[in-house]
């Protein structure tokens, strides 16, 4: 068997096929055929070139209700998996109970935070510092809030479905917390209920020590 084959290292984004031809023995002779193989690559022009990198960022800041993001990777990159944040709660700001299909994983680059945690007895919260890993599974029950009196900055991989659920509900980051308005509320709502999030009711929210008085 003849076997041809092109040498070297293919660049990032080769894709490498194979193209063959055989040649028949003569009329009486084996029913072996020789088979020749070339392998051919190319480089698609749809595709984008990847690369490495640090700190990347998309400069997006939105205020989501209280917290503050930053689209580190935006849910819109075709070349990544999911959606990388960072976050920043402020002293006292909270994120009510709630709970989603999506994945989320948090980790604790500086601050305190205490996240809520539902348990057969009751429930709890508890305590994170900068190091600190927290791993929210698909529709758990969870809460987060700031007690402290600094800013607490969390590092957020989730879903690209979550990313745009953030981008529905942010508004413009204007450098300050803002109060949230009955229509931006009635919009979070509304947005939660298409994408099938569920938000605790007030009182349900009060029951495990987060007021929703916006006073």
């Amino acid at each position: 068997m003849r076997h041809i084959s092109n040498v070297g290292t293919l660049r990032p984004n080769t894709r490498r096929f194979c193209l063959f031809a055989y040649k028949g023995r003569p009329r009486g002779q084996s029913s072996y055929r020789e088979f020749k193989y070339i392998f051919l690559s190319y480089t698609s022009k749809e595709e984008k070139e990847m690369h490495l990198e640090k700190n990347p960022t998309t400069h997006v800041v939105l205020d989501v209700v209280g917290p503050t993001v930053e689209f580190l990777l935006s849910p819109g990159d075709e070349s990544s998996d999911f959606c990388v944040l960072k976050g920043v709660l402020s002293p006292g700001v909270f994120v009510p109970m709630h709970r989603h299909p999506d994945t989320e994983d948090f980790v604790v680059l500086s601050g305190t935070i205490e996240c809520l945690k539902i348990t057969e007895n009751g429930h709890e919260w508890i305590s994170g510092k900068a190091g600190d890993f927290f791993h929210v599974p698909s529709n758990a029950l969870h809460a987060w809030r700031n007690v402290s009196s600094e800013p607490t900055t969390l590092l957020i991989t989730t879903t690209k479905k979550m990313g745009h659920f953030f981008e529905e509900i942010g508004i413009p980051w204007l450098g300050r917390p803002q109060m949230p308005t009955p229509e931006v509320l009635a919009h979070l709502i509304e947005t939660s209920e298409r994408y099938g999030y569920w938000n605790a009711s007030p009182e349900e929210n009060a029951a495990v020590g987060i007021n929703m008085s916006f006073k």
